[in-house]
């Protein structure tokens, strides 16, 4: 559906918000100074990862080209 340069480029960059997000949940677990708050960030990060989900187009059916 659309070119490689597009592809590539939006796969370089789930892979390094991925690692970012990697990093940053071993980090905040470690370092948490409470269960709860360490809780809270995770679910506001998982909530947050879920909006943009829900913002990406449909594709199913299209024809690819």
């Amino acid at each position: 559906m659309y070119s490689t340069d597009i592809r590539s480029t939006a796969h370089t960059l789930a892979f390094i918000v991925g690692r970012f997000g990697g990093f940053a949940s071993g980090y905040v677990v470690e370092n948490a100074n409470s269960i709860p708050f360490a809780k809270i960030v995770l679910i506001i990060m998982a909530a947050l990862s879920a909006l943009g989900t829900l913002t990406l187009r449909e594709t199913m059916g299209e024809r690819l080209s």
